[in-house]
């Protein structure tokens, strides 16, 4: 994305890296959600976490900086890990049954 990788780790922490160099841009130990895939919006970067305690986090491209999370009441029994998509200005997020849209801002 851009020449930047974004990865989660095993503490639940995602990071930025210079995808050439191998360099860290930023490393965000905030509460991301355990996100472990991710969508790249400009200036946000959408992650989706794992089943356990899981959900999305909007998190700062360029800083790192976790903006806002979000979870259901599906988070501790969920079927999976969550999913997430983009449909123009929609994020759309799952983790069962149920799909939930709301504002990509």
């Amino acid at each position: 994305m851009d020449g930047v990788l974004y990865a989660g780790d095993g503490d639940r922490g995602v990071w930025a890296v210079d995808a050439t160099s191998g360099t860290r841009i930023w490393l965000c130990d905030e509460n991301t959600r355990g996100s472990q895939s991710f969508l790249n919006a400009g200036e946000i970067l959408y992650g989706a976490g794992d089943s356990l305690a899981g959900g999305v986090a909007a998190i700062d491209a360029a800083t790192g900086k976790v903006r806002w999370t979000w979870t259901d009441e599906n988070s501790d029994g969920g079927l999976g890990a969550w999913r997430i998509a983009l449909s123009g200005s929609r994020l759309l997020a799952t983790n069962g049954p149920d799909v939930c849209g709301m504002p990509a801002v």
